[in-house]
This record gives structure tokens, C-alpha cells and sequence, in this order.
């Protein structure tokens, strides 16, 4: 999202991950590509306000979304050659996009009011702060752990419409 208006004030949204706080084997790529937006964020939002340009800028770390992004690797274009992840890596992001994903319209309204309120880190669901004290507990202890990817459905997700049900 690129949002200036003629006076010169404006926002810049870019859409990172939560992988950016923690890794996942099987992500490398995806995780160090991610990893690296949040970097240039950072050091933009710095080099704005040193030069006195009202322009804020934000980082989207969304969670998992119920989505079929597991499979994009199945529409890659062949002038980028095959891309070689394993099948039970692509089913198993599958069944936990679908399970615990937050619902994309959800989660876009859960944004957008962190937008509006010109955040820097914008959480999709603020539980995944904790992957953010975890790295830092690593970085003190100097060891890399083994992340806890919790088992917490995202906003909307059919896992809380099932808990949601179960409670009526």
C-alpha cells in the first residue's frame, strides 16, 4: 500500500510475516525474503523521520491466513525454474492454513484499524507478539530453540467458528 497525498505527508504498508520473528524449517526462502522487508522497513521509517518527511511507514505481519498459499509453488512460472518442496511440507501448511487460518475479511478489518492508527508493527492476531519475546529470550540465552508454533485459530478461522459453536 502507498498512500501520499500532494503535501507530502503519506504511509507506506508492507505486507511481511510472522516467520520474521521466529523460522520454520522448510521456509528458508520465504523466511530470510520476509525477514529482510522488515529490515528496509525499519531503516526507512528512520531515514524519513531523520530527514523531517512525514511519511510513516508500517510492517504487516498478518499470522496465518486461510488461503491457498501453500500451493503457489504449483503456478510458478517456468522461467523461474522448478521449485523442489517436499509434498508433505505442502500438505501439512495446507491443513493448517485451512484449520487455524484467520479469515482473510476478518483479519483485513483487524488491520486496517492498526493502519489507521500509523503502527509500525501491524499483528494480524496480537497472541503472535510472543514469537517476538521468545527471539529475544534466544538472543539473551544465545541459543536459536526450537519455535512453538501454537495451535491458537486465528480471528475467524474455522477452528474458533468450531469453539465458538461448541460453547453455545
Amino acid at each position: 500500500m502507498f498512500d501520499v497525498d500532494l503535501l507530502g505527508s503519506g504511509h507506506l504498508a508492507h505486507t511481511s510475516s510472522t516467520l520474521t520473528l521466529t523460522s520454520r524449517a522448510g521456509h528458508a526462502p520465504y523466511n530470510a525474503s520476509k525477514s529482510a522487508l522488515l529490515s528496509l522497513c525499519a531503516s526507512l521509517q528512520q531515514e524519513l523521520r531523520e530527514a523531517k518527511i512525514p511519511v510513516d511507514v508500517s510492517v504487516i505481519l498478518p499470522g496465518a491466513i486461510r488461503s491457498q498459499m501453500h500451493n503457489s509453488v504449483r503456478h510458478r512460472q517456468e522461467r523461474y525454474g522448478v521449485a523442489h518442496v517436499d509434498k508433505d511440507v505442502l500438505e501439512r501448511d495446507g491443513a493448517y492454513l485451512e484449520q487455524f487460518g484467520a479469515d482473510p475479511d476478518v483479519l483485513a478489518a483487524i488491520i486496517v484499524r492498526q493502519l489507521d492508527a500509523r503502527r509500525f508493527f501491524v499483528f494480524g492476531r496480537p497472541e503472535d507478539v510472543s514469537y517476538a519475546e521468545e527471539r529475544v529470550n534466544d538472543l539473551r540465552a544465545g541459543v536459536l530453540s526450537v519455535p512453538s508454533f501454537r495451535r491458537v485459530p486465528g480471528p475467524g478461522s474455522l477452528a474458533s467458528q468450531k469453539i465458538e459453536s461448541e460453547t453455545r
